[in-house]
């Protein structure tokens, strides 16, 4: 709803769902580009259930599981050939994305 500020019209956008909210701060990937492990470092907001997901540039879904109360996640990439990647996690909290590079 907008509302005034000093004679201003202001928009103000609340997020309504937990998939609305930046999660860009509460999840970090690294390193990146990785050679063989990838860390996933997440805030406690994203919770303890936490689904992965990893696509290449098709679409296609390459590596799949789930993390039930894990403090320091890591992902062996190693079997994965050279390229650029799409890493989903999904919880209860959020559903976000994220890029990374595997080089060997």
């Amino acid at each position: 709803m907008p509302t005034t500020a000093g004679g201003a019209l202001v928009a103000c956008q609340i997020p309504t769902s937990a998939s609305q909210v930046n999660v860009k701060s509460e999840i970090e990937l690294y390193p990146n580009p990785a050679h063989a492990i990838i860390h996933i470092q997440w805030n406690k907001a994203v919770g303890r259930d936490v689904s992965y997901e990893i696509h290449d540039l098709s679409g296609k879904s390459i590596l799949a599981g789930r993390y039930l109360s894990a403090e320091n996640p890591a992902l062996d990439v190693s079997i994965l050939p050279n390229g650029l990647y799409f890493l989903k996690l999904k919880s209860e909290n959020l559903t976000a994305n994220r890029k990374f590079v595997v080089g060997h």
